[in-house]
């Protein structure tokens, strides 16, 4: 697994692809978190889209747990998945239910419009 963080004007663009790997994914959750506070950035669009199937429920419920643990600015994320992995929301209940706003959807036009950011062309 690999991730990109890339500064936009109004947000946090970041794809991450590949294999899904426990350790880099709370790693990039930290990334993510200091970009944001580099940028003075509260808004993050997640593009996980090149991430492999498989990627467990106890595996999203840790990730999104992190994600809250360290919710320490207000970002509001999104989180674009591929429609293979939109059987469950565990990521999107788990952090939102932990006071970290997460959307996850398969749609970039939800993304974006949860995020009130500019479309993405596609």
């Amino acid at each position: 697994m690999k991730f990109e963080i890339a500064p936009r004007e109004t947000y946090l663009h970041v794809t991450v692809d590949g294999p899904f790997a426990a350790n880099v994914a709370r790693h990039c959750v930290e990334a993510v978190y200091a970009a944001c506070r580099e940028h003075e950035l509260l808004k993050v669009l997640v593009d996980a889209r090149g991430i492999a199937p498989g990627v467990s429920i106890s595996e999203r419920h840790a990730i999104a747990t992190y994600l809250a643990d360290l919710h320490d600015i207000p970002i509001r994320c999104a989180v674009l998945v591929p429609t293979a992995l939109m059987t469950t929301k565990t990521l999107e209940h788990a952090a939102t239910n932990r006071g970290a706003p997460v959307r996850t959807t398969d749609s970039v036009a939800d993304a974006c419009a949860w995020l009130e950011i500019p479309p993405l062309s596609q």
